[in-house]
């Protein structure tokens, strides 16, 4: 009742933006605390819906070097960095990422266990868990989605001294605003 109200009932202006500049936030905060800078921190972004290309295009404007997407029709990689707009763009027109030329098929699985500076799973919940995340080899787990990491999951991670923003508060920026 009190989330996701038009505007010209009460709602609020960026609502749709709002969860993805959360994430960014609480990843500027983040990188901080390692002494990163936005230009040299690799980013993969797990689900490419709402939440996901909001935080994808948002901290690709903000520098960051967003290397990899992970979608549910495959995923994609760019060492050197995926043009977040172009990539936007070539969706809306293909209404879908598969065969963006620029950047390269990677597997979903590798992709998503791949080194990085901060990973953000923003699709659904349960994806990382017992099975996987020894393999996980980001600095930062940037909770986007809810509850992408199981109990026993978050004792793997902390004890790979893998720094995680919870859910909690990395994707409350959408209830927030909408409240």
């Amino acid at each position: 009742v009190v989330t996701g109200k038009p505007i010209n009932i009460g709602g609020s202006r960026g609502r749709r933006e709002a969860t993805g500049r959360g994430i960014m936030i609480t990843c500027d905060q983040a990188i901080k605390k390692f002494g990163l800078r936005p230009e040299n921190t690799r980013v993969i972004v797990q689900g490419f819906g709402n939440v996901g290309s909001n935080a994808a295009r948002l901290m690709h404007e903000a520098g960051y070097k967003i290397i990899g997407i992970i979608e549910v029709e495959g995923a994609l990689y760019n060492k050197n960095g995926i043009d977040v707009e172009a990539l936007n763009g070539y969706r809306e027109k293909n209404r879908t990422l598969a065969g963006f030329p620029e950047a390269e098929k990677a597997d979903p699985t590798e992709l998503f266990q791949s080194e990085c500076e901060i990973l953000i799973p923003a699709a659904t919940e349960n994806q990382i868990t017992s099975r996987n995340a020894a393999k996980i080899r980001c600095r930062i787990l940037a909770e986007g989605a809810n509850g992408p990491t199981t109990a026993a999951a978050d004792e793997i991670l902390a004890a790979n001294k893998v720094f995680v923003i919870p859910d909690i508060l990395c994707n409350a920026g959408g209830v927030t605003t909408s409240y």
